[in-house]
């Protein structure tokens, strides 16, 4: 579990907890963070918003020729054998050998706005997928090649092979919980499930399935403490920015992080979220457990990737109302993580829950439907929010203007949280005698991040 900092993070987003702690804004553009000067650590850290990328670059699919297409169904049919299994059907149907059943996790778990977007002999194709991928789930099967399926033909519902990668795609992102799947083979007629060489044996793929139902249950028995669906996000989104920090790289000389994703598929998936002695993920992973918890709990949301920052990123739009209306989430860049000296955590920052689309999509560029192969992407709803009303701050009733009435309330709250879950308060403001009340209330210690959202200054 995260250890967690005394702070106080205002102007803008005010969050506190229980270490004392003297503060300055940082020198310079305020923007980029604030200075905070620790009486317990004797040392000085400098809070910066980071905003990682580069953890999601979709695969090329990998070219088969009829031969090796061959190789890989005649591996695949060995491997099934020697399980004491049969192959799917071409229907599409899950055989009837399988005498265990899928986890409600990992069926609960799945998402249907990917083939909700698609044409209907795209989802027949799409449900072929789904038959395989869950063949492969509950198949005690060792897998000796890189492959967990065998052909899977597109062919027969009159798809090219660039509307079959468009239905793998929407598969791909309805099923976050299938940490395996790493990406496609194909040749003419057919696709094929490209596994990660990591869970080829069924004892691996077990351990880490245990993993992702024990986290899934244990953070959707939290989440049920939430009496609106708002209430369990915001419970979700804190327990998974508690339980990860962002995947870097080591530089192995020097023993640091460097600016670098890990590429490991672990930390591209809910493994490296629910694995507690790995604790780090990239944004597919963040995004990935998201939609996993989400779906599970029944909220629509849908799963996104695009260019954040530039960067290959992937994020969020969840509903606080089933489905009418959907917000932006973007948990990676809100969890701030560790500091590297104190190894401290640093506060989150709630900036990217449900931030306007205008203001959201200044540095998030979705992939479309023109996009080519893997980087197509459904047409996203066009009720996305676009107002405060939707934000962190408003829906938790944690914006305090100059008229706030009940700042003694907020007070209590924030102490409550402290002392209660070990969590930061989090406010926003755009008035200083609010702000500096609260911090007043603290010993005069905290620091804060000014933003600006629609044109308005916090």
């Amino acid at each position: 579990m995260k250890r967690r900092i005394a702070s106080i993070l205002m102007s803008t987003v005010l969050l506190l907890n229980t270490m004392p702690l003297s503060a300055a804004p940082a020198a310079g553009d305020p923007a980029e963070g604030a200075v905070l000067v620790s009486e317990d650590m004797g040392q000085e850290m400098v809070l910066e918003e980071k905003r990682p990328t580069g953890g999601f670059t979709p695969m090329e699919p990998i070219e088969l020729s009829e031969q090796e297409a061959k190789e890989i169904d005649e591996a695949f049919a060995k491997d099934l054998a020697r399980a004491g299994e049969e192959s799917i059907s071409s229907e599409g149907a899950i055989p009837t050998f399988v005498t265990d059943e899928l986890d409600e996790v990992f069926v609960k778990g799945a998402g249907t706005y990917g083939r909700n977007s698609l044409s209907t002999n795209q989802q027949r194709f799409y449900d072929d997928l789904n038959a395989a991928a869950t063949t492969f789930m509950i198949s005690g099967m060792d897998v000796t090649g890189s492959y967990a399926s065998d052909a899977i033909n597109f062919t027969k519902y009159s798809l090219s092979k660039e509307d079959a990668i468009h239905a793998f795609v929407a598969f791909d992102y309805d099923h976050p919980a299938y940490y395996w799947l790493l990406g496609l083979g194909s040749n003419s007629s057919s696709l094929y499930l490209l596994m990660d060489s990591e869970f080829r044996d069924a004892d691996v793929r077990e351990v880490r399935n245990k993993q992702i139902i024990s986290g899934v249950k244990r953070l959707a028995q939290k989440a049920a403490q939430g009496t609106t669906d708002f209430e369990k996000i915001l419970i979700v989104t804190d327990e998974l920015m508690e339980a990860s920090d962002y995947a870097y790289e080591i530089n192995p000389e020097t023993g640091k992080k460097t600016t670098t994703p890990i590429s490991a598929k672990w930390a591209h998936s809910p493994v490296g979220m629910f694995d507690e002695s790995l604790a780090h993920t990239v944004c597919e992973g963040y995004a990935d457990s998201f939609a996993l918890l989400m779906n599970y709990l029944g909220i629509p949301n849908i799963y996104i990737t695009g260019l954040g920052n530039g960067g290959g990123h992937a994020w969020n739009a969840v509903s606080y109302d089933q489905g009418q209306s959907y917000c932006y989430m973007d948990i990676t860049w809100d969890d701030q993580g560790h500091n590297d000296t104190t190894g401290l955590a640093i506060p989150s920052l709630y900036k990217n829950f449900g931030m306007p689309k205008t203001e959201f999509e200044v540095e998030h560029v979705a992939y479309k439907t023109t996009g080519v192969g893997l980087y197509w992407q459904y047409d996203l709803p066009d009720t996305i929010t676009d107002d405060m009303q939707h934000t962190y701050y408003f829906m938790s009733q944690h914006y305090l203007d100059a008229n706030a009435s009940n700042v003694s309330g907020h007070l209590q709250e924030a102490k409550n949280n402290m002392v209660g879950n070990g969590r930061f308060f989090a406010f926003l403001t755009d008035n200083e005698s609010t702000r500096d009340a609260m911090l007043s209330a603290f010993g005069g210690n905290g620091v804060y991040y000014p933003i600006s959202i629609k044109g308005q200054s916090y």
